[in-house]
């Protein structure tokens, strides 16, 4: 009798290559759903990068998407990983802006609706604390933004009552 060997086609080295770029195309095509899916039904209100290619986007349920974004010659673009950043101050509450902490890369301010500036600290072993809260800022109906002083010293916010508020970004007091 002849010995016969049958290649079973998923063993096939061209097959396998094929099935692994097969899979890492649906990988890529689930995670640009889920950013369809975020736009569509969350509406991202604040948008911010930080110097490791980590988009930030709040949005009006009160999360934090990040994603690592791989911007490649030309028009590609390729989102590597996603998490969530969730704290119970804020879920529920629209963001107007995020602002990266310029000294810290784990540290974010969010500017939410609900009348309060926090400084929210994502630790990986620790979870998601508030770290400082700014109050004074009227903030419940319009886009009112903040922003902090590029040496992170003051935070500097509008108000829906027209007037400016800065603070001191460490004691959390007002300047006046």
């Amino acid at each position: 009798d002849d010995l016969r060997i049958i290649m079973n086609p998923q063993l096939n080295p061209d097959a396998l290559n094929n099935l692994t770029s097969k899979k890492e195309t649906e990988k890529q095509n689930r995670k640009n759903q889920d950013i369809k899916n975020m736009i569509e039904k969350k509406h991202p209100n604040a948008l911010t990068f930080n110097n490791e290619d980590l988009l930030y986007v709040g949005d009006s349920h009160g999360q934090i998407n990040v994603w690592k974004v791989e911007i490649y010659q030309g028009d590609e673009v390729q989102v590597k990983d996603h998490y969530l950043i969730k704290h119970k101050e804020i879920e529920g509450d629209q963001i107007n802006e995020l602002i990266i902490h310029p000294l810290s890369k784990n540290q974010i301010y969010v500017h939410s609706r609900d009348n309060c500036i926090r400084l929210i600290e994502c630790e990986h072993s620790r979870g998601t604390r508030v770290k400082q809260r700014f109050f004074g800022s009227k903030c419940n109906n319009f886009m009112i933004q903040s922003c902090l002083s590029p040496d992170g010293k003051f935070l500097v916010s509008g108000s829906e009552t027209g007037q400016p508020y800065i603070w001191d970004a460490q004691t959390e007091d007002p300047v006046t």
